[in-house]
This record gives structure tokens, C-alpha cells and sequence, in this order.
């Protein structure tokens, strides 16, 4: 079965910010999912938890691109039902941002 690309957004971002791209992967072939996350609002552990149940209900190998924050989402996707196969994470804020 071939994976789904997840999109993840960035902080104060939504689907959006995710589109050209996912017009990029879908025209190369590959389905896409994304989903606007209320970043602002909830810890990333919240958000993390909420995305789980979503994606393990697409029951499908998994792989991702991440945009800033959303880097630091995926990183807390440890679920095992989650079946990643790539992740490529774009700019993420591995040691925290003083812009943020």
C-alpha cells in the first residue's frame, strides 16, 4: 500500500501555508492529508494526541513533510500504530526560537 504525505503546518499557520506543496506531491503521484491545528491554543502534546487519532484512522503507511512547528509535532507522534516510513522536516525550531 502506498503512504499518504502528511502536511504539517507551522505555528500561527493552517493548511494553507502547506498548499503548493501538496499540489506539487499530488501531481507527482503521491495522496496527501493536512489539517488545520489550532497551534496557538493548545500544548504540543494536546496537539500531538489529536493528530494521532486522526492519522491512525486513515490506516495507512505514513510519511510526512513538516514545516517549523510542525517538526516539533511529528516528533511527538510515537504512537505504534503509526506506520512512518520518511519524514522531511523544513526549518524546524529544534532548539526553540527566540522569534517565537
Amino acid at each position: 500500500m502506498k503512504p499518504i504525505v502528511v502536511l504539517l503546518h507551522g505555528l500561527a499557520r493552517g493548511q494553507g501555508s502547506m498548499t503548493r506543496l501538496g499540489r506539487a506531491l499530488r501531481a507527482a503521484g503521491f495522496e496527501t492529508w493536512s489539517h488545520t491545528y489550532p497551534s496557538r491554543r493548545h500544548s504540543i502534546t494536546y496537539l500531538a494526541g489529536a493528530l494521532t487519532e486522526q492519522l491512525v484512522a486513515l490506516d495507512r503507511p505514513l510519511c510526512a513533510v513538516t514545516h517549523s512547528m510542525g517538526g516539533v509535532i511529528v516528533r511527538h507522534l510515537h504512537d505504534p500504530r503509526l506506520r512512518w516510513e520518511r519524514i522531511v522536516m523544513l526549518a524546524p525550531p529544534n532548539q526553540g526560537s527566540r522569534l517565537a
